[in-house]
């Protein structure tokens, strides 16, 4: 058996000798301790030893050299997932709080408010254009951004500024609500803080924002001022996420290969078959004593969003999607009876079933 590797141990003088021990003797081992030295003070000396003090003052080094290289990496790879379009959104969102309209209306509550700091920004980095281009959430302080490949710098800046007056509004008035019970999200109130914050942080000159929710956007001069408070330089950072993809080219679903055969899980079939049922049933004059107004909304608003996320096949269009529920869609667009439901979703949603229905009709001619 092969003796363990021996190691010298000596104390701070050099006039006691040293002895042989391992790498690590016990604690009670008498090799560990200096019998002379602890003689003449009075207490137990320890040995040590120059070489493993040697070794181990290496291996620290290398691995602070690594730990400093690794929190490089991370910190790169943070900053790459926060920028876009040579502006950093977490000192852009920093900025944005730090305007007077906003600390005026922050130190109204006091110094302990949770309202004080600026809030938490979490950026989602999406293989394509998504419904929703970012969403805040006050009653978290916290702002939720998406990118996606080919998203102009201009429509980023101007949603980070949107939910931005969100979080204004919440810190000024609080949440609203409608004689529904539902929350109030964009009224005069909300359009005033958004006026607010866009008017001087970027100027009015570098703002393009207007009544409609999906048009807020910064101008060229507004991009400017970002980058002039904000700015990084996007040639150091890694290619991680929407900065390493390729912009997808648009087209309708209903022109991809393929088209109508896009699977659904049974539960979601159902559901669909239940939204649709209740849709045709006031269509078609049936007795619909049991489907109220609030049952009506809510199938609408489900087929929007199964419309928006374009899982569905033509044969669940074609079996429910018939032309009298377009009818009704347009007569329901026109008096906007339905509740919570946008005239923009209802001619989104027509234009869908039309479309499908055309291209089934077109499959099975062929």
């Amino acid at each position: 058996m092969p003796k363990a590797q021996q190691y010298r141990w000596v104390c701070d003088n050099p006039k006691h000798p040293g002895v042989l021990a391992s790498s690590r003797p016990r604690r009670d081992d008498v090799r560990r301790f200096c019998w002379a030295c602890s003689q003449a003070n009075g207490r137990l000396v320890e040995r040590h030893c120059p070489a493993l003090d040697k070794a181990r003052a290496a291996k620290q080094e290398r691995r602070t050299k690594e730990n400093a290289r690794q929190n490089d990496r991370l910190r790169l790879q943070h900053l790459a997932r926060v920028s876009y379009g040579g502006v950093n959104l977490e000192a852009e969102l920093a900025r944005l709080w730090k305007l007077d309209c906003i600390q005026d209306a922050v130190r109204v509550l006091g110094r302990d408010s949770p309202c004080k700091p600026v809030p938490s920004l979490h950026v989602r980095h999406a293989s394509k254009r998504p419904r929703r281009w970012g969403f805040a959430q006050p009653s978290r302080h916290h702002i939720h951004l998406t990118l996606w490949p080919g998203a102009k710098i201009e429509d980023v800046l101007g949603t980070l500024a949107h939910e931005v007056a969100h979080m204004l509004d919440y810190v000024k008035h609080g949440y609203r609500t409608d004689d529904s019970g539902r929350n109030i999200h964009h009224d005069d109130l909300y359009y005033d803080c958004r006026d607010a914050v866009a008017i001087e942080a970027y100027g009015r000159d570098g703002w393009a924002g207007s009544d409609d929710r999906f048009v807020d956007a910064c101008t060229v001069v507004g991009v400017e001022i970002a980058r002039d408070h904000s700015g990084v330089d996007m040639s150091h950072l890694p290619k991680l996420g929407v900065h390493g993809m390729e912009p997808r080219e648009e087209r309708s679903w209903t022109e991809a290969p393929g088209c109508g055969y896009f699977r659904v899980s049974g539960q979601t079939a159902t559901e669909l078959q239940y939204a649709f049922d209740t849709l045709i049933r006031h269509v078609q004059d049936r007795p619909t004593g049991d489907v109220t107004a609030r049952d009506r909304a809510a199938a609408l608003r489900k087929l929007v969003r199964f419309t928006g996320r374009r899982r569905l096949t033509a044969q669940l269009w074609w079996t429910y999607a018939n032309h009298k529920v377009a009818l009704w869609l347009c007569q329901e667009a026109e008096s906007r009876s339905c509740d919570r439901v946008t005239t923009y979703k209802l001619e989104q949603l027509e234009r869908t079933i039309a479309d499908t229905v055309r291209a089934y009709e077109a499959a099975q001619k062929k």
